[in-house]
């Protein structure tokens, strides 16, 4: 990737993020849910399912409150080496 598409593709990013009013954060990896492009969404009414693009944490949030409100999460399982 050249120099230029990087620093656009950065530009674009934040040029996204700089008018997003929510923000969500993976619990387990801190990872931000809402402008993740592979990170999958589901609308349940007032209750959302997040599923993280970078951990495959499941994590369930209410809308419904002042502020995003994390109700529940599932976390993915370690393996051992």
């Amino acid at each position: 990737m050249s120099v230029m598409s990087e620093l656009w593709a950065k530009y674009q990013k934040w040029k996204a993020k700089r008018n997003q009013r929510t923000f969500c954060y993976c619990p387990e990896c801190r990872n931000e849910l809402c402008s993740d492009e592979s990170t999958t969404c589901y609308d349940g009414g007032s209750f959302v399912t997040y599923d993280c693009g970078k951990c495959h944490t499941e994590s369930i949030w209410d809308f419904d409150t002042p502020v995003p409100l994390l109700l529940k999460y599932i976390g993915t399982k370690k393996v051992q080496p």
